[in-house]
């Protein structure tokens, strides 16, 4: 699926989860340094250790 999604709109925050940069609301930190990402319909993804700085890093932060 990675491969067939534009990787400008879609990054892959988890083995199990790919979200729509579009529609993170925000970024929550949770325990240990890892982080969740609050998604506009409120749910909350957990970014994997391994994904967590590329992750911040194709948000700009």
């Amino acid at each position: 699926m990675d491969e067939i999604l534009d990787p400008n709109v879609f990054f892959r925050i988890h083995r199990s989860t790919i979200v729509n940069l579009d529609h993170v609301k925000e970024l929550v930190h949770s325990e240990y340094g890892e982080i969740d990402a609050k998604m506009a319909d409120g749910r909350l993804l957990h970014t994997s250790k391994a994904q967590k700085k590329p992750f911040l890093e194709k948000l700009g932060i």
